[in-house]
C-alpha cells in the first residue's frame, strides 16, 4: 500500500466478535502511529458503520465526524485519510485505512488499486482463519448429525411403542 499508493502510513482493522475493530497490522509499526488507527472518531470506524468507502482529502478542514482523529492526523504529519472496506460474503469484516502526509485526493485509479489490495487483506485472512473455521464447521456438523440420530432412533422407538406410522411418531415426538 504504501509504494503503490504514495501513502505514508496503512492499517489493517479487522472487527472482533462483538463488531469492535482491532488494528491487526500497521506500516510502519510505530507505536504512536497505531494508536491513530484505533482512534474512536477515525474515518475507518465511519467505513466499517458505513461499508463505503470514506475519503477526507484534507484534514486540516475536516469532516464533523472525524475532528479529533483530524487533530491527532496532523500532530503526527498526516494531511489526508481514505478508508476502505474489506468485505467477506456481503459482510464488512474490517477496513483498510490510508493516510498520506499531503493534502490531497487519491486519484480514482489508486482508489480501485487500494479496494483491491483491501479486498486481497481479506482473503489472506479468511485464508489464514479458514482452517480453524472448517473446524468448527465440522464440530457443528457432528453435534447436528449426533442429535439426529438420537431423534430417529427415539422416533422407530415411539412409533413401535405406540403403533403408529413414524411420521405419526415423530409428530408426537
Amino acid at each position: 500500500c504504501l509504494q503503490q499508493l504514495d501513502a505514508d502510513a496503512a492499517g489493517v482493522l479487522v472487527a472482533d466478535e462483538r463488531a469492535v475493530l482491532r488494528l491487526l497490522a500497521a506500516s510502519p509499526e510505530h507505536t504512536a502511529r497505531v494508536t491513530l488507527f484505533e482512534t474512536t472518531s477515525a474515518p475507518g470506524r465511519w467505513c466499517f458503520a458505513t461499508g463505503k468507502p470514506v475519503i477526507d482529502t484534507d484534514l486540516d478542514n475536516p469532516d464533523p465526524r472525524w475532528v479529533a482523529f483530524a487533530g491527532l492526523a496532523g500532530e503526527q504529519g498526516f494531511r489526508s485519510v481514505a478508508a476502505l472496506p474489506m468485505r467477506a460474503r456481503g459482510e464488512v469484516i474490517g477496513v483498510l485505512t490510508l493516510l498520506r502526509a499531503r493534502v490531497g485526493p487519491f486519484t480514482g485509479e489508486q482508489l480501485r488499486l487500494a479496494q483491491a489490495l483491501a479486498n486481497v487483506a481479506t482473503v489472506a485472512l479468511l485464508l489464514r482463519y479458514d482452517a480453524g473455521y472448517r473446524s468448527v464447521v465440522a464440530a457443528q456438523a457432528q453435534r447436528v448429525l449426533t442429535g439426529r440420530v438420537a431423534i430417529e432412533r427415539a422416533r422407530g422407538i415411539l412409533a413401535e411403542l405406540l403403533e403408529v406410522d413414524v411420521d405419526t411418531a415423530l409428530d408426537e415426538l
